[in-house]
This record gives structure tokens, sequence and C-alpha cells, in this order.
């Protein structure tokens, strides 16, 4: 078996794998600072400085942005060159990271002022622009396009793969000691090295430029289609079209508001009373985020073009991760901050025990992520509608990025808590100086609930579409699921 994977990659030939390669990091850098590294770094605000609910409101703005661009960034996909829109998505981000990576140096001269604020909002729209109709479609278009319809699973599989490899290097191994370095260190000083971090992102971006120009292929067709307006309108009277965007929901809920609220939850509870240093969970981030995608994409190179229905494989993967996020955010307690009182081999139990559940349940994210969009070759779509396909998909699918964000952003303000010497004497807000507000992590188990239950309702919308293309299967006698042409 490992044979044939070995001969399956090679077979792609060395140009595409290093397109692959390319997409795979733009990937990496174009999502990291605007969706990932809030959760890299916990409490990651500070280094803004700005409130938690501030940092929330700007993913609320990026999130209403790719509501707004999705569709257009559909028809975009499917009418121009998806070579020439990503590099202008990753130009603009390229811009707006360098701009970021300033503020967070020396921000703290205006902190508290509503320019901060202000400035962080251009930013994150602009980000928003520039990650959706600028980047998102073209980009799963492009890779797309590098393999057979047979093959889909692989070019997925590896894409998401390389982004293990660079992810983990460069917010595993490179966040970790950037933290460890501005440990004990006065928040202005940490802010300029956490910029310098950011800084290094927008490097990265500019070299990855011009990777994509000369390097990434774009496979046109010679007539394009005139009708992507028309072809959408019959996508969205697809209930199957819906309900998968319903089930893109739920399983996204896993990446937008699992990822980093989980997270803050286990550092400013059970981490934050063992007095274990914010770098720890900044490698683990690494390794949940970045080396078990590559984990995935190796297990899924195996096995993914096997199975005959991504969507009941997606259905059964976010069931076990929807019962493990249920069991983690209950052990610090049940709303009532019941960990301060555990002794300290129960705390150290914990603290196994749910960074254990934590890699299950992002090792079923990853899955997720890495599948998504393939399963849209299970249902009957107009040619050439690929592009506007994934656009309705992730309207939907990804919406929760500006509704979830903003709930977010409401709650995190309602359970503030002003630090006191009395709390600092308990283990609780040890991260925090006091006279400063953090957020009870209460707050924090009430938006993971929320996000349970739209995993949920994801769930059973994609359960529908299963039940009704095995009745239709059946009827004509097809036993593999992915049938149909994938017209990229």
């Amino acid at each position: 078996m490992e044979t044939s994977l070995i001969q399956k990659i090679k077979n792609l030939g060395f140009k595409k794998i290093l397109a692959l390669i390319i997409l795979a990091s733009l990937d990496l850098f174009i999502v990291s600072l605007p969706y990932y590294m809030k959760s890299a770094i916990p409490n990651f605000y500070k280094y803004m400085h700005v409130d938690e609910s501030v940092l929330l409101s700007c993913s609320a703005i990026i999130g209403w942005v790719t509501i707004i661009t999705q569709l257009p960034g559909g028809w975009l996909a499917d009418k121009f060159s998806n070579k020439k829109l990503l590099m202008i998505g990753v130009a603009l981000t390229f811009f707006m990271s360098v701009w970021f990576a300033l503020l967070i140096i020396f921000g703290h001269q205006i902190q508290g002022s509503a320019l901060l604020q202000y400035q962080y909002y251009i930013i994150f729209f602009v980000w928003g622009i520039s990650t959706t109709p600028f980047f998102w479609s073209p980009l799963w278009r492009l890779v797309s396009q590098q393999t057979s319809k047979e093959e889909q699973g692989l070019a997925f599989a590896v894409q998401g793969s390389f982004v293990g490899i660079i992810g983990f290097v460069f917010t595993g191994i490179v966040a970790f000691i950037v933290i460890t370095l501005i440990d004990g260190k006065s928040i202005e000083q940490s802010s300029l090295f956490v910029g310098l971090y950011m800084l290094l992102f927008s490097v990265c971006l500019f070299i990855l430029f011009f990777g994509l120009v000369f390097y990434v292929k774009e496979y046109r067709k010679e007539q394009e289609d005139k009708e992507s307006f028309k072809k959408i309108l019959r996508l969205l009277s697809n209930w199957k079209v819906w309900m998968l965007s319903i089930f893109l929901l739920g399983m996204y809920s896993f990446q937008s508001t699992f990822t980093y609220y989980l997270n803050q939850l286990l550092s400013n509870t059970i981490r934050e009373a063992l007095g274990i240093p914010i770098a720890v969970l900044t490698i683990l981030f690494a390794v949940r985020i970045y080396f078990l995608r590559l984990f995935v994409g190796g297990l899924l190179m195996k096995l993914g073009d096997k199975f005959k229905s991504f969507i009941l494989l997606l259905i059964i993967v976010t069931s076990l991760g929807l019962i493990l996020t249920l069991i983690f955010v209950f052990m610090p307690g049940f709303f009532n901050n019941s960990y301060v009182n555990y002794s300290r081999g129960l705390l150290w139990f914990m603290f196994i025990t749910m960074n254990i559940l934590f890699m299950i349940i992002i090792t079923c994210s990853w899955i997720m992520v890495t599948l998504r969009f393939a399963q849209q070759a299970e249902i009957t779509t107009p040619k050439n509608s690929y592009g506007s396909m994934t656009a309705i998909l992730s309207l939907i699918g990804f919406s929760s990025d500006a509704w979830m964000s903003q709930i977010g952003s409401s709650i995190t303000s309602i359970y503030k808590v002003e630090v006191t010497d009395s709390l600092h004497n308990i283990g609780r807000f040890t991260d925090f100086n006091v006279g400063d507000y953090a957020t009870d992590p209460i707050a924090y188990q009430i938006i993971i609930i929320i996000g349970c239950a739209v995993a949920l309702i994801g769930i059973l919308a994609g359960l529908s579409v299963y039940i009704s293309e095995t009745k239709l299967n059946k009827k004509y006698n097809i036993k593999f699921y992915r049938w149909r042409d994938v017209q990229n």
C-alpha cells in the first residue's frame, strides 16, 4: 500500500506537486493571520493592545464581508482567471499583514483609543475581501484542477499534508520560540517579538506571490461559461445544495468556534491553575492544527478515494467530534469554575485528558476540512459550476465567522472579570495583572455549547442528503457515490 501511495504521488509529476506546495503555502499564510493566530497564541488580544471583545468583533467583520462577497467570488472564479484572482488576493493580504504587524509593534502608544480599534477593523475588512472573492474559490478550483476526478481525494490530501508540514514549522516551532522569548517580558517588549513574527508571514507571502506567478499553472477551457449567474440560480434551487451548505456550517464549528474557544477554555482554567507556560499550549496548538493535518492528509491519501461516500464519512466523523467536545467543555466544571477546588493530581489528569480529547477532536476537524468540498461530487450540479458551488457552500458554511463571532463578542463582554489579588491567590487569571479585565471561562463554555447545537443541525442536514442519494443510487444500482464528473 505504501508503494502504491508513493507511486500515486509520483504520477502527479514534479510540476503539479510543486504547484500544490505553493497553493498549500498560500493557504497557510493567507488564512493564518485572520483566522488561526488568535488560537496559536492564547490571549492573543493582549498583544494587539485591545480587549477580547474587539478581537472577536474583528472576526465578525471578516465574517460578514465573507458572506457578502462569497457568491460574487464564486462567479468571479467561474468567469475569470483563478490565478489572477489569487494574485490580487495575495497582494492585498500582504499589505494588510504588514500594517497588522506594525500595529502590534507600536499600538501600545495609542492603546485604549478608538483609532487603534478602527485600524484593526479596516485590516480585517480588507482581509475579508482578500481571503474570499480573491482567494477561497480560486484556490480550491486550482487545487481541483491538478488531478482527474478519480484522484480528487489525493489532490486535496496532498495539499492538506503540505499545509501541515509548513504550518507545524511556522506556527509551531517558530511560534514556540517567540512565546518562550517573551515569557516574563513587558507587554511592549512582548508585542515587539510578536509583531516581528507577523512580519515573517508577510515576507513569506511576498516570496509566494512570485511562486504563484511563475510555477502554478491554470488549466482554463477555451470557451468560458457565459451563464454563471443563471448557474448559481439553478444551484440555489437544489435543496441538496442547501443541506450540504448547512452540513458544512456544522462541520465549520470545529474549525472556527471550537479551535479557538476550547483552547481559551483550557488555557484559562486547567493550564492556568497548574502554572504551565503558555508556550506549551502553543506547541500543542501546532501539533493539533498542522501535524495532525499532515497525519490526516497521509491517511486520506491512502484511504480517502476508497470510501464510497464522503458524505457518510463526514457524518460519522462530525458526530464523533461533537460527542468528545461535549465531554471536554464540562471538565473544568458545570458553568461554575469548580476546577479551582480540584486537587493538583486531578488537575494534571484533567489537563492530559482534555489534550487527548482535543487532539481527537481536531483530527476529526481536519478530515472535515480536507474533504468538505469533495462531497459536492455526490450530487448533480450544472457543468462548469465548481467555483459557484464552492461559493454557495462557503456562503452558508462559513457564515458563522460573522454571527458566531458577534455572539462571542457579546458574551465575552458580559462575562468580564476584574482581576484582583484574591483571584490570583486561588490561581485564577495569573496571566493578567491586578486591575486588568479578563474573560470568565464560563463565557467560553456557553459559546461552545451554542457551537455544538450548530454542529448537530449540520449533521442532520448531511444525513438527509446521504439518505436521498442512497435511495437514488440504489434505484439505478450505483454503488460508488462520486460517479459524476467534476466540472472544474
